[in-house]
């Protein structure tokens, strides 16, 4: 249910849903065997709920409980009467609240889906177009600019 501060990602009807004190919401197909990133971040205004790196939405609570928490539960409703039957591989918590590009970092990090994989706007100093800024974009980059001086690159002859 909706009753008390926060909010919970759940499984109903095959689907991941988040359920907290701005309603209940379907995020996506639960698909078996098959990971799933799940992340909500709170600025102290509105809640963003995302899965796999995509933002489902915002403004999914406006009620000030969500700015502190009475428990952290971890497999369980907020009631402690649902548990969930799965495999967790690992929980982060932050006491900022993380914008998309922070959150497919992470997501990045533990699975190396890139943003383009997304389907996300990929940076304009990912020279090579795959996905990932690393120091082959910065060689490329350094080139570049000794042939040309101009910024952006597409100004140069």
């Amino acid at each position: 249910g909706t009753g008390g501060g926060g909010f919970q990602f759940d499984v109903i009807g095959g689907n991941w849903r988040y359920n907290g004190q701005g309603g209940t919401r379907t995020l996506g197909p639960i698909t078996p065997s098959e990971r799933a990133f799940l992340a909500v971040s709170y600025d102290g205004a509105q809640a963003s709920v995302y899965l796999d790196g995509i933002k489902i939405g915002d403004s999914f609570s406006q009620d000030a409980t969500l700015q502190t928490f009475d428990a952290i539960r971890v497999a369980s409703n907020r009631g402690v009467s649902i548990f969930f039957e799965g495999i967790i591989d690992d929980i982060q918590v932050f006491n900022y609240p993380l914008a998309q590009a922070d959150i497919v970092d992470i997501l990045f990090a533990e699975t190396n889906t890139a943003v383009c994989d997304l389907g996300l706007q990929t940076s304009d100093f990912d020279a090579n177009d795959d996905c990932v800024i690393n120091v082959v974009d910065f060689a490329m980059f350094g080139e570049q600019y000794l042939d040309c001086v101009l910024l952006p690159v597409s100004e140069c002859p």
